[in-house]
């Protein structure tokens, strides 16, 4: 906590986001903690405090979202970004469908207050292989790339409100 105050008043900056990610669902109470101890020290030196949170649909206190406690959390937090992207990699699919996004945001403002709330959204994909296996992300300016390359037709999933493209390399 102290480093990090010292360096957002040494270096002039007007407060910080605290992005902590992968942490163990077991660690919540200290993640909260953390930031209860944070936050004063910044806001009496007139700083901003923020914080990347995993998005979540509903109450969850196991897994990659369980370590973020949303009510208590959103006292310390001058904003929370709710990172609505990163869906999962195990199937080919959007980084972020629109129903879980909807619901993720709709969580979220129950809990923390909707002026607090920025909405984190995706601009990159991904590039599975269903040949061998295996996942890639992709920036947006590279995904298209990669369909002009390919000449492939982007489609628009209304499901996931999302576009996506297929196409065949080597066979």
């Amino acid at each position: 906590v102290e480093g990090i105050v010292r360096m957002v008043v040494d270096g002039n900056f007007e407060g910080v986001n605290i992005d902590f990610e992968g942490i163990s669902a077991d660690d919540r109470p200290m993640l909260t903690q953390f930031m209860a101890d944070l936050a004063p020290q910044l806001r009496a030196k007139g700083k901003i405090v923020s914080q990347a949170v995993a998005a979540k649909d509903r109450e969850r206190t196991t897994g990659w979202a369980g370590a973020y406690d949303y009510a208590g959390l959103a006292p310390h937090n001058d904003f929370v970004v709710i990172m609505t992207y990163g869906y999962g990699t195990g199937v080919p699919q959007s980084t972020a469908p629109f129903p879980w996004v909807t619901n993720s945001t709709a969580y979220a403002i129950s809990q923390i207050p909707r002026e607090k709330v920025v909405l984190g959204l995706a601009w990159y994909g991904y590039e599975w292989n269903l040949t061998s296996g295996g996942v890639r992300s992709l920036r947006y300016p590279d995904a298209v790339e990669l369909a002009k390359r390919f000449n492939a037709e982007v489609q628009y999933d209304g499901a996931s409100q999302t576009s996506k493209f297929s196409y065949v390399n080597n066979g």
